[in-house]
C-alpha cells in the first residue's frame, strides 16, 4: 500500500511541472509575436517615412528642372525670369518618372517600391504681377546696381583724381607760404626800419660837430657863439694868438682875459654836448642793430620754412588717396588727361620764385655788419675830436669826425641816391611787384565769401519757412532726420561747417575735404577691389 501512494504522487508532480512549461512556452511565443508585430509596424513607419522623404526630394528635383526651363532671351535682355514654352507637366512628369525607374540592373535593391500614379503642376506668382516684377527687378539690381553706380562714380571723379591732388597741394602751400611769405616781408621792412633809425640818431651828433658840414673851415675871431666843435676850431687861431699876447702882459694889463674864459667855457660845454650825444647814439645804435640782427634771423628762418613747405609739399599723406584713385584699374576707366594738372603744377612750381635766394639774405646780413662796422670808424673819429678839442689838430678832427658822420648818415640815415638802406628797400619792393594785386584779390575774395555767407544765411531761412509751411516738407525731413539718425557720418557732412572770414582758410577747408573724399575713394577701391572685379565678371558674365 505504501508503495503504490509514492508512485501516484510521483506520476502528480511530473504532471505538473509539464503543465507548467508549457504555460511559459506558450507566454514567451506569445510575447515574441508581440515584439515581431511592434517591429514590423515600426518597419512599414520607417519605410512610409523614408517613401515621404523621398517623394519630397523627389518632386523638389522635378520643379527644380521645371525653373530651369525658363525663357533665356528674356532673361538675356531684361535679366528676368519667367517660365518658357515648354510645357511643366511633361517635364515634371518625366523627372519623375526617369528618378523612380529603377533601371535594367539585376542587383539593384528597391528599399521601396515607389511607382508614379499620377503628377500636376500650378504655376503661380506670374511675372506681370507688380510685386513679383519688382521682386525680380530688386533681385537683379542689388548686385549690379551698387557696383555700377560705384564704377561710374569713380570714373568721374578718376580723370578729375591728379588734377585735384595738384590743387589741392598748390592750395595748401600757397595757404601756408602766405603766412610765412607776409611774416618774412614784415620782419626784413622792420629791420631796415631800425637801420635806418640807427642812422638818423647821428644827424644830431653830426650837427655838434659841424653844421652845415663842409670840406673846410675858415677863421673865425673870438667872441662868436661856439655851438658846433666848427666853430671852436675857427675861433682856435685867434684864441692861441689872444693868448699869446695876453702871456706876456702882467696879470693887471691883460686885455682879452674875459674873451678867453669864455670861449673855454665853450669849447667845454660843447664837448660835454659832443660826448652826452655820443654816449647816447651809441646805446641807441647798439639796441637798433641788435634788433636787426634778430629781425634778419627770424626772416632767414622763415625764409628756410618756405623752402621745407614747398619740399614737403611733394611728400603729403593726403597724396595717397588721390595716386591710388589714379593708378587702380577700374572697368570703364579712362586715362586721366594730365593738361590740367601740369598745369596746376607748373602754377604750384612758381612758389619757389617767393623764396629769397641766399645771396640776398646775405646782403642783407652783411650791410648790418658793415653799418656796425662804419659806426666804428665814426666812433674813432669822434673820439679824436674829443681828444683835440682846444688843442692843435681840431680842425682836422673836426673835419674828419663830420666826413665819417655824413658818410655814415648819408649811407643808413637820410634818404638818397647813396643810401644803402633805399636800395634793400627797393629790391625789395621790386620782389613784391604782384603784392598789390595779391591784396586787391584778397579784397575781392573776402567780399565774395561775405555775399557768399549772406546768400547761404538766407536760404538757410527761406529753407526753414517752406518746411514749417508745406507738409510735404515735413515730411521729407522726417525722413531725412530718420536718415541722418541711422548714418551718424551723414549728419556731421550734412550740417557742414561755418565758411571762414578768411579766403586762404575757406580754400583750405575746401581742399581738405577734397582729401578725404579721395582718400575715401583710395581706401574703398583698394579694400574691396578683388570682391568688385568678382562681382563686375558675375554680373556681366
Amino acid at each position: 500500500m505504501g508503495k503504490q501512494g509514492e508512485t501516484k504522487s510521483s506520476r502528480r508532480r511530473k504532471q505538473g511541472v509539464r503543465s507548467s512549461d508549457g504555460s511559459v512556452s506558450v507566454f514567451l511565443i506569445i510575447a515574441l509575436a508581440a515584439v515581431f508585430m511592434f517591429v514590423a509596424i515600426f518597419i512599414d513607419y520607417s519605410r512610409i517615412a523614408a517613401m515621404k522623404v523621398q517623394s519630397e526630394r523627389l518632386t523638389r528635383a522635378a520643379v527644380r528642372s521645371v525653373m530651369s526651363s525658363y525663357d533665356p532671351q528674356l532673361q538675356k535682355e531684361y535679366g528676368l525670369y519667367a517660365f518658357g514654352d515648354s510645357s511643366g507637366d511633361l517635364i515634371m512628369g518625366n523627372v519623375l518618372n526617369d528618378s523612380l525607374n529603377p533601371g535594367d540592373r539585376s542587383d539593384a535593391f528597391r528599399l521601396m517600391a515607389m511607382e508614379l500614379d499620377s503628377s500636376g503642376l500650378e504655376l503661380q506668382r506670374p511675372l506681370g504681377t507688380y510685386d513679383i516684377f519688382n521682386r525680380q527687378i530688386i533681385e537683379d539690381m542689388k548686385y549690379k546696381a551698387p557696383i555700377d553706380f560705384t564704377l561710374e562714380l569713380v570714373n568721374k571723379f578718376k580723370p578729375l583724381s591728379q588734377s585735384m591732388k595738384e590743387a589741392s597741394n598748390t592750395v595748401d602751400v600757397l595757404k601756408q607760404l602766405r603766412k610765412l611769405y607776409d611774416r618774412r616781408e614784415e620782419a626784413l621792412d622792420e629791420m631796415l626800419v631800425k637801420q635806418r633809425r640807427a642812422g638818423e640818431y647821428a644827424i644830431k651828433l653830426s650837427k655838434l660837430v659841424m653844421d652845415p658840414p663842409g670840406r673846410s673851415i675858415y677863421d673865425a675871431s673870438l667872441g662868436g657863439s661856439i655851438s658846433t666843435a666848427a666853430d671852436g676850431a675857427s675861433q682856435y687861431p685867434d684864441y692861441k694868438a689872444k693868448q699869446q699876447e695876453d702871456a706876456d702882459r702882467p696879470p693887471k694889463e691883460k686885455l682879452y682875459t674875459l674873451q678867453l674864459m669864455a670861449y673855454q667855457n665853450g669849447i667845454s660845454s660843447i664837448g660835454s654836448e659832443i660826448s652826452s650825444e655820443a654816449s647816447r647814439f651809441q646805446k641807441e645804435k647798439d639796441k637798433l642793430l641788435e634788433d636787426a640782427y634778430k629781425l634778419w634771423e627770424e626772416a632767414r628762418n622763415l625764409n628756410d620754412e618756405m623752402k621745407q613747405v614747398i619740399k614737403d609739399s611733394e611728400n603729403r599723406s593726403s597724396n595717397k588717396g588721390y595716386d591710388q584713385v589714379t593708378n587702380d584699374v577700374t572697368p570703364g576707366s579712362t586715362d586721366s588727361s594730365g593738361s590740367e594738372a601740369e598745369m596746376i603744377q607748373s602754377i604750384r612750381k612758381q612758389a619757389d620764385k617767393l623764396v629769397h635766394s641766399d645771396e640776398l639774405m646775405n646782403s642783407f646780413r652783411q650791410e648790418i655788419e658793415g653799418q656796425e662796422s662804419l659806426y666804428q670808424q665814426v666812433g674813432h673819429a669822434v673820439s679824436s675830436l674829443q681828444s683835440s678839442l682846444g688843442g692843435e689838430g681840431m680842425k682836422g678832427a673836426v673835419l674828419e669826425a663830420s666826413h665819417a658822420l655824413q658818410n655814415y648818415i648819408s649811407n643808413y640815415g637820410t634818404s638818397g641816391g647813396s643810401n644803402i638802406i633805399d636800395r634793400q628797400q627797393a629790391a625789395l619792393e621790386q620782389f613784391r611787384t604782384s603784392d598789390k594785386e595779391r591784396k586787391a584779390m584778397e579784397r575781392q575774395a573776402n567780399q565774395k565769401l561775405k555775399q557768399a555767407t549772406k546768400v547761404i544765411e538766407v536760404i538757410n531761412g527761406l529753407n526753414g519757412q517752406h518746411q514749417a509751411m508745406l507738409d510735404e516738407f515735413r515730411e521729407l525731413q522726417q525722413y531725412y532726420d530718420e536718415s541722418l539718425q541711422f548714418n551718424a557720418e551723414a549728419d556731421s557732412m550734412s550740417k557742414g561747417k561755418p565758411l571762414h572770414d578768411d579766403p586762404y582758410e575757406a580754400g583750405k577747408d575746401a581742399m581738405d575735404n577734397m582729401d578725404g573724399m579721395f582718400g575715401f575713394m583710395g581706401n574703398v577701391l583698394g579694400g574691396v577691389r578683388d570682391e568688385l572685379f568678382q562681382n563686375e565678371y558675375a554680373v556681366h558674365y
